[in-house]
Formats: structure tokens, C-alpha cells, sequence
């Protein structure tokens, strides 16, 4: 036999066209997806896992929570509620 039937030669591989194998996204990928679409003003309807859902869902959470501290500090600071609202 001789050693060509036994060994194989080495393809060339075109470094340009070499495309990696898909990876799955993992939980927390999507998660990050998720917060990210309520960013780019996407609704929640997008969100196409529960992952997705819950990163969008925590990033609205934070958001009114920090629209609600704003205006909390705006009262405190004398402004009246209306005032304020108007300013955000």
C-alpha cells in the first residue's frame, strides 16, 4: 500500500472565507439581547425567548426607576410634580 491511500494531504484553507461554526447563544447572551432591544426602543413583542423578556423587562425596570428618582429629587428641590415631568 503505498502512504498516499493512508494519509490525507492537508486542504488549503482560504483564511478569508472560513466561517466558524454557529455557536448557541447562551441565557445570559439573550439576556444581554433583551436589555439591549428595550435600549433601541424595540417592543417587547420582539423578545422571542423568556431570557430575552427578562433583559428587556429589568432594563424598563431601571429606566422607570430612575425617572422616579428624578423626580423625587425635583420635588425635594422645590419643583412641583408637573414641572418636573415636563422636564423629563
Amino acid at each position: 500500500m503505498s502512504t498516499n491511500i493512508l494519509q490525507h494531504p492537508e486542504a488549503p484553507v482560504k483564511k478569508a472565507r472560513f466561517v466558524p461554526a454557529h455557536i448557541e447563544p447562551t441565557e445570559a447572551d439573550e439576556y444581554a439581547a433583551g436589555r439591549r432591544m428595550y435600549t433601541s426602543r424595540r417592543p417587547l413583542s420582539d423578545c422571542t425567548t423568556d431570557a430575552m423578556s427578562e433583559g428587556w423587562n429589568a432594563a424598563a425596570d431601571a429606566d422607570l426607576r430612575g425617572a422616579l428618582a428624578y423626580l423625587r429629587a425635583m420635588q425635594r428641590e422645590g419643583m412641583n410634580a408637573e414641572f418636573a415631568l415636563e422636564v423629563m
